[in-house]
């Protein structure tokens, strides 16, 4: 279960595993903390782990987004905020749904991986066009994200981005090694 970028594993075999990839499309890691999520996601990814049969590893990848996408919307109502404090507040956020997801039975200690973002893939020169391009986002609010990322004149560099992946691939690993949980 993953965000959009699940996409790269779609029919993903080996060793005898079939690997079931259910994708959330731009779904959030720290939306997923939202009862009143957005986009749903919460109610439809818990709604899906309760399905899943007692035993089954369940994997976990949801973080690209926050990382690729929703920081940079927050960035630019609040120049101030830095990928450091974002990245705890995804991180924080997320947990706490998994926590809860635990609590309530709907995944097992035992059956569940963490998986990290991947590298970010969008060069300097598309980023601006990447962030405008995202599916769910309707026309009025994609140009208004659009012109207030015109308005702000500094983004990070691709060198940056990495960083900040790592970086957030790392709190999510220390999170997981925090609870016993597999990587």
């Amino acid at each position: 279960f993953g965000d959009s970028n699940l996409h790269a594993l779609l029919d993903a075999e080996g060793a005898g595993y079939t690997c079931l990839v259910h994708v959330f499309l731009a779904g959030s890691a720290m939306g997923l903390a939202r009862e009143d999520s957005h986009s749903g996601y919460r109610a439809a990814l818990l709604d899906d782990l309760r399905r899943v049969p007692r035993g089954d590893s369940v994997v976990l990848k949801f973080g690209q987004v926050d990382c690729d996408f929703v920081y940079y919307l927050k960035l630019v109502h609040d120049a101030s905020l830095t990928f450091e404090a974002h990245l705890a507040r995804s991180v924080e956020r997320y947990f706490a749904f998994i926590d809860g997801a635990l609590a309530a039975g709907h995944l097992r200690h035992e059956d569940l991986y963490i998986a990290t973002p991947f590298p970010t893939g969008v060069v300097d020169a598309h980023l601006r066009e990447a962030l405008c391009s995202l599916p769910l986002m309707a026309k009025a609010g994609r140009e208004a994200f659009r012109r207030a990322l015109d308005d702000h004149l500094f983004l990070p560099t691709e060198a940056e981005r990495v960083a900040h992946g790592r970086a957030y691939s790392a709190a999510l690993a220390a999170a997981a090694r925090a609870r016993g949980l597999p990587l």
